[in-house]
C-alpha cells in the first residue's frame, strides 16, 4: 500500500521553519517556564494574544491590498487588450 503524505502548503512549511526556529531559541535560553510566576506567564499569554491579532490584521491587509492591485492592473490592462484585438486585421483566403 501507498503511504499518504501530507501535501506541502506554503502555510505549513511556514508553520513548520517557525516551529524549528522556536526549539533553537528556547535550545539557548535558559529562562524556564516552570520558574515563571503565574502571573508572568499570564503577561506573556496576553503579549502573544496581541501579537496575534496584530499579525491577523495586517494579513487581512495585505490581502485586500492584493485584491486592490490585482483589480488595478486589470482594469489598467483593459484597454490595451481591446484595442489589441481590433488593431490586427483578419486576412481570409
Amino acid at each position: 500500500m501507498t503511504e499518504n503524505k501530507p501535501l506541502s502548503h506554503p502555510v505549513n512549511d511556514l508553520r513548520r521553519q517557525a516551529e524549528e526556529k522556536a526549539r533553537e531559541i528556547a535550545a539557548q535560553k535558559t529562562e524556564n517556564l516552570n520558574t515563571l510566576s503565574s502571573e508572568e506567564i499570564r503577561l506573556l499569554f496576553y503579549d502573544l494574544q496581541i501579537h496575534q491579532i496584530e499579525l491577523e490584521m495586517q494579513n487581512e491587509d495585505l490581502h485586500q491590498t492584493h485584491e486592490k492591485s490585482l483589480l488595478k492592473t486589470s482594469t489598467t490592462l483593459r484597454p490595451f487588450t481591446t484595442s489589441a484585438r481590433s488593431a490586427f486585421p483578419i486576412i481570409s483566403y
